[in-house]
């Protein structure tokens, strides 16, 4: 991702903002839109970027979200 600015423009007035969902769901299928970030210059927007999946993640069977949460409970790094 790039953005072309005028030359002699302040980078200070350039901000970004990330739009995304605070969950998820899965399950996740590759290339699918995850998010947006949004560029911004003095108010104004310069370039939206679509945030994509770079891998499918599958929904989690019971048996790992068991194993998860037995983790978390004792402590247990993974």
């Amino acid at each position: 991702m790039s953005v072309l600015v005028k030359k002699g423009s302040k980078l200070e007035n350039i901000t970004q903002k990330l739009v995304i969902p605070e969950k998820i769901a899965a399950p996740v299928k590759e290339g699918q839109m995850i998010g947006q970030l949004i560029i911004i210059q003095d108010g104004r927007t310069l370039a939206e970027f679509d945030l994509n999946a770079a891998s499918t993640i599958k929904k989690a069977r019971w048996w790992t979200l068991f194993k998860r949460t037995a983790a978390h409970m004792f402590f247990v790094d993974s």
